[in-house]
């Protein structure tokens, strides 16, 4: 017996060349129920992404912030550093001239 993948009809019934009303509706309900299974499972690879997608987008947001405050130290310390070795240099100028 050859079984249709996608729809599950029985394809040796097929070859025989005889259609009857009952296996042509048997047929439509087969590929309406193959239709039905892909919708169900198109449907949950959405809402699988969706919430991939909330939970991608909730990280990115926890990195940028962590980013942004990694920055704002950095520039303060850059800021610290640059005073403190002007500083230095003034004070080693105004020593030196006594």
């Amino acid at each position: 017996m050859h079984t249709c993948e996608l729809c599950g009809a029985n394809l040796s019934k097929m070859a025989s060349g005889t259609w009857t009303d009952e296996r042509l509706e048997d047929l439509v309900n087969r590929v309406d129920s193959g239709f039905d299974r892909a919708d169900r499972q198109f449907l949950d690879i959405r809402g699988e992404i969706r919430a991939m997608r909330s939970d991608l987008t909730g990280q990115s947001d926890a990195l940028r912030s962590d980013l942004t405050a990694q920055i704002d130290s950095l520039r303060s310390l850059t800021i610290r550093l640059s005073l403190g070795t002007t500083l230095a240099v003034l004070v080693a100028i105004a020593t030196r001239s006594l």
